[in-house]
């Protein structure tokens, strides 16, 4: 009989729906309209046949009427099986109402005189005639839904607890109702005077204590974060709450922001380590300095620059300039920047260079069609361990250094108002290539600024940033998803971490506060232990970090230290900092060779690289960047 109806053609559907309502509406009048009321106030010269007939015309105009207004108000366009209880009340209501109310009319129209007491009581017996009605219509919606619906429940149905009791809670509950691959077993939610109370027939729990039972009984519970708004800092202590469960959690985007075709319940966002680790409030606007403003960022298709980029967009930037040697990844960001423009309906214009910074040929297609304001450098190789293989030492002084002399030539000869370099923690005591080379890119920068040719040069030296390319996280990721093993390369290594949004912004915010030749320092916190983040990773996926082979958990392997890489990561060269108007963000002045002395140097890394000598690069690097010490790889 159930796939008999929903089989049918949509209107035999409504067809029998319309029947449905009549029905109820005759039962409803004869019941508790003329009919049986005359019937039993009778003395019974009449049956009750006769006087259903004669009175048919106060059901059948009334029933006709209301179905009227279902057909035109669109009541019946509603599928029953998933429309909720509260859908089309109004619709129904009207419905129901003008029922009751044309009875009324049709009885008082057929009678001469009316006393006023027998007129209360057909205005009483109408509202009856319309709750009834209107009783009928709701409840024959809920038992079609009930009968029609899918009802069956797979055994293997993995047990859910959405965390959040409120709309998005319930939003996700009714979803979930049709997938057969869940079941919601239960709300949570930290409002004690909801606990033992239940939604939409699920119980709501509100102690901790029940939450560990749950988890005790079902080995394969799912918890899903059903709180968008939550600021970071509550989302963050939930989550810490969550962790001891060992239990799979997944957040849950507001509905209202979810886009359609690309976004769906199935795809929920796994947890981001944003998430996890603390991250100050971004800016992402009042950067006024930027308005109107003509800016080329380098380097605008990787992790940093193409934040930047967004961010410097919601400035009012007159011309964004993205250079990039990658085309695939100035593609993906050209894009993303013309929806921003057109969401904003902002004036900017986008330019797209395919350039190298260590090609003069490239840089100079920039300079010589636009009268560039800032530059945002945030172009280098990174990687430690593909710079510290010899073949690519050439690689990372030509990019690194000789990229950076290119673009400060520039700056200098076109007037450019303030030029920003995009720094690493690892140019700090450097144990490796990369180090070195954005150490000595710094230098450039300070030798340049000395010159004092009226163009602002400062520095943003700061560690990891969550989700980058090349970042542990995404790794550790990847290797959860095939089971493990995850690998570290020791159990001591330690690491800064910050969301490149927050990067990105206080990048704009140092750049605004700069004088001249500063190595701005960011705040990133405590380091954090690179296998506690990799542990915790672990018990967020729902999994547990092994303790003994075969017993079901992921495996943390201690590969030892790559080439080049350091135990901790330091931000400081000289020792000393100084605070500045931002809370979060540090400058320090360190020595520098002089404008002459740093051409000196370069020249000699030129010759280096001209004799492809990987050997006499490094010697030269380790003579003139301080603390570059390749033999302290280990250390």
């Amino acid at each position: 009989m159930k796939s008999f109806l929903l089989n049918l053609s949509r209107r035999n559907k409504v067809f029998i729906l319309i029947l449905i309502d009549a029905w109820i509406g005759f039962f409803v009048w004869f019941t508790f309209g003329l009919p049986l009321s005359t019937y039993l106030s009778s003395t019974g010269k009449e049956s009750l046949i006769e006087l259903t007939l004669i009175n048919i015309d106060s059901f059948i105009i009334p029933v006709a009427i209301a179905i009227l207004i279902f057909l035109i108000s669109g009541f019946y366009k509603s599928l029953v099986r998933f429309k909720s209880s509260g859908e089309n009340f109004w619709k129904a209501s009207i419905g129901a109402g003008l029922f009751g109310i044309s009875y009324i009319l049709i009885f008082i129209s057929k009678t001469d005189t009316i006393q006023s007491n027998f007129l209360f009581i057909f205005m009483i017996q109408g509202i009856l005639l319309s709750s009834m009605f209107l009783s009928g219509i709701t409840f024959s919606r809920e038992f079609a839904k009930y009968i029609l619906g899918d009802r069956h429940v797979f055994h293997d149905a993995a047990p859910v607890i959405i965390y959040g009791a409120g709309s998005i809670g319930s939003e996700l509950a009714q979803s979930l109702y049709f997938d057969k691959s869940k079941k919601v077993i239960a709300f949570y939610d930290d409002e004690a005077d909801l606990h033992g109370a239940t939604k939409q027939g699920i119980p709501i729990i509100s102690n901790y204590k029940a939450l560990e039972k749950l988890r005790k009984k079902h080995d394969n519970l799912e918890i899903f974060l059903a709180m968008p708004s939550l600021d970071s800092f509550s989302r963050r202590n939930i989550i810490q709450k969550l962790e001891k469960l060992e239990v799979s959690v997944r957040s849950v985007p507001a509905y209202h922001e979810l886009i359609s075709d690309s976004e769906s319940l199935s795809r929920m966002q796994r947890l981001s380590l944003e998430d996890i680790l603390p991250s100050g409030r971004v800016e992402n606007s009042g950067f006024e300095y930027l308005d109107n403003k003509t800016i080329l960022v380098t380097g605008a298709g990787g992790s940093i620059g193409s934040e930047l980029v967004r961010q410097i967009l919601n400035n009012n930037p007159k011309k964004v300039i993205l250079l990039d040697i990658s085309e695939f990844n100035l593609y993906q960001i050209s894009e993303e920047s013309r929806l921003v423009i057109k969401d904003r309906k902002a004036s900017t214009e986008i330019s797209i260079v395919i350039g190298d910074v260590r090609s003069k040929n490239s840089i100079l297609r920039v300079f010589k069609n636009n009268k560039v304001d800032f530059i945002f450098h945030a172009a280098a190789y990174k990687h430690v361990p593909i710079l510290e293989e010899q073949l690519n030492f050439s690689a990372a002084i030509e990019n690194n250094i000789l990229g950076t002399l290119n673009m400060c030539e520039f700056a200098i000869s076109n007037q450019v108002e303030r030029f920003v370099l995009i720094s690493t923690d690892k140019a700090v005591r450097p144990t490796n290539i990369m180090g070195a080379t954005k150490r000595m890119a710094e230098i450039i920068c300070q030798a340049f600024n000395a010159l004092d040719k009226g163009s602002i040069f400062s520095m943003v030296r700061f560690g990891n940033v969550i989700d980058s390319s090349g970042s542990v996280i995404p790794l550790f990721r990847e290797q959860i998803s095939r089971g493990g093993p995850l690998t570290i390369t020791h159990q001591s290594i330690t690491r800064f971490f910050m969301t490149i949004p927050e990067a990105a912004s206080l990048v704009l915010s140092s750049a605004m506060m700069a004088k001249g030749g500063e190595v701005f320092l960011l705040d990133m916190g405590e380091q954090i232990k690179v296998i506690e983040l990799a542990e915790r990773m672990i018990r967020l996926s729902g999994r547990n970090v092994s303790q003994s082979p075969g017993d079901g958990g992921i495996e943390i392997i201690d590969i030892g230290l790559r080439p080049g890489e350091k135990l901790y990561e330091e931000l400081l060269i000289s020792g000393a900092e100084e605070k500045t108007s931002h809370k979060k963000i540090f400058k320090s002045s360190e020595d520098f060779y002089s404008y002459n002395e740093m051409i000196s140097i370069v020249d000699s890394l030129k010759s280096a690289l001209a004799e492809d000598d990987s050997e006499k690069i490094k010697s030269c690097l380790k003579e003139y960047v301080d603390g570059y010490n390749p033999t302290n790889e280990k250390s």
